[in-house]
């Protein structure tokens, strides 16, 4: 199953009396998530911050301590942000963010809207390009890849992913570092913790690995947030 198959199936119908988040203040003039710090969306209930991804279109949420984290990981080297999406991650860390706007094509846009959700706001400086060019053109240290879908590769069918996903064994293999954000239930069977699992990563290792903390924020209904560096060997 892929991952946007798991997303959908696994989020919960919104309550008709469901309060929607306050957003005024969460967005910048560009329409860009602006991070808040772990303790307001801690205060959120599960279903608020399901619904306010839902409506917005929105994954991952970045927070004020997660940012300075991932700052921290990256330690002043060249950077970039692939499936960047609406942008706040890297707009926050001041780095290029990539997407290949997969969901204003209109084959996608017409799976969204048939299962109800409604598709990203791309900020306006997130450029559209595919994640291996993106690497390829910024030649980067590390990559940044929040809630990212792996390329579906018919080898490997009972992995799922997306025929126009993101290979990133190859992206790995072309940078020191690859920070991945996602969750344990939409991207349990990515290929890439398979073969970390199985010993099959030549390349890389597992720097950090950080599970279920309150900087970690996102729309999942399912599943714990994670965050996995790998480095360079």
């Amino acid at each position: 199953m892929s991952d946007l198959a798991k997303l959908f199936k696994s989020t919960p119908a919104i309550p008709e009396n469901m309060p929607l988040l306050n957003s005024t203040d969460l967005f910048d003039a560009d329409g860009v998530l602006i991070p808040q710090p772990a303790s307001f969306w801690q205060s959120k209930r599960r279903e608020e911050k399901v619904c306010f991804g839902l409506t917005h279109g929105l994954y991952a949420f970045p927070t004020t301590e997660l940012i300075s984290t991932v700052n921290r990981m990256i330690g002043g080297r060249r950077a970039i942000e692939i499936g960047a999406g609406n942008g706040g991650f890297a707009r926050a860390l001041a780095i290029p963010a990539t997407d290949n706007h997969q969901e204003r094509d209109p084959k996608f846009a017409r799976i969204y809207q048939l299962a109800g959700h409604p598709t990203i706001n791309y900020g306006p400086h997130v450029e559209k390009i595919d994640a291996t060019l993106a690497v390829a053109k910024y030649q980067p240290k590390v990559v940044l890849a929040c809630w990212v879908t792996h390329l579906y590769d018919p080898r490997r069918h009972e992995l799922g992913g997306n025929v126009i996903g993101v290979d990133e064994q190859s992206i790995m293999e072309a940078v020191d570092d690859y920070i991945f954000i996602g969750n344990t239930h939409i991207h349990g069977s990515k290929p890439l913790l398979k073969d970390l699992h199985n010993g099959l990563i030549a390349t890389h290792t597992v720097a950090e690995y950080v599970v279920g903390q309150p900087m970690l924020q996102s729309r999942a209904a399912q599943g714990t947030e994670f965050l996995l560096r790998l480095t360079r060997k």
